[in-house]
C-alpha cells in the first residue's frame, strides 16, 4: 500500500519466489521444497523388524527346502542362509542400500522384504532351472540392477534378474 491508500502492483515471478526463500534462509528452489515437505528429514530404519523379518525369510526358505524333491534341494541349507540372508543384509546396511529400498510409499522394512524373498527364491531354485534346461549353473547370469555388491549402482529395478546363457 501507498501512503494514499492505494494498492502497489506486486509482480510476481521467478525474482520474487528466489527472494521470499532467500528472507527464509534457503539457497535454493530444491532445498526450501525438501525443508517443507520434510524429505530432508530421513527415516530410521527399524532394525529390530529387520532382524524378524530375516528370521522369517530363513523359516521360508527352510520350509521350502523341506518340501522340495531331494534332487533339486540345495546342498547345504546352513550356507545358503548364512551367505544369502546374513550376508546380503550386510551388505545392504554396510552399503546404506537399505535405505534406498523405497516404492510408493510402503516402508523400507517391506519393499527389503519382498526383494530378499525374491532374490532367495530365484538363488535357492538355481539348482531346479539347471535341472529344466540341462544347463550348468555357469550359464545362468544375474542381469538384473539390483546387484547389491555395487551400491553405486543398486537399484530396484522391475527387469528380469536371470538370464540363461545358450551358447
Amino acid at each position: 500500500m501507498t501512503d494514499q491508500g492505494i494498492r502497489e502492483e506486486t509482480v510476481i515471478d521467478f525474482a520474487y519466489f528466489k527472494e521470499f526463500r532467500k528472507s527464509m534462509d534457503f539457497s535454493s528452489q530444491a532445498a526450501s521444497k525438501s525443508h517443507l515437505s520434510a524429505k530432508d528429514i530421513k527415516r530410521k530404519v527399524d532394525t529390530a523388524h529387520l532382524a524378524s523379518l530375516n528370521a522369517r525369510l530363513t523359516e521360508i526358505i527352510t520350509k521350502i527346502h523341506n518340501a522340495v524333491d531331494a534332487e533339486i534341494r540345495v546342498d547345504n541349507l546352513d550356507e545358503l542362509i548364512e551367505e544369502h540372508i546374513s550376508r546380503v543384509y550386510e551388505i545392504l546396511t554396510q552399503g546404506d542400500l537399505i535405505t534406498k529400498m523405497n516404492n510408493n510409499g510402503r516402508s523400507i522394512e517391506e519393499v527389503y522384504f519382498n526383494w530378499m524373498r525374491g532374490y532367495l527364491v530365484s538363488v535357492y531354485f538355481t539348482k531346479a532351472l539347471c535341472e529344466i534346461f540341462s544347463i550348468s549353473s555357469s550359464q545362468i547370469r544375474t542381469i538384473g540392477k539390483d546387484d547389491f555388491t555395487r551400491p553405486e549402482t543398486f537399484q530396484r529395478a522391475a527387469t528380469a534378474d536371470l538370464e540363461i546363457e545358450t551358447e
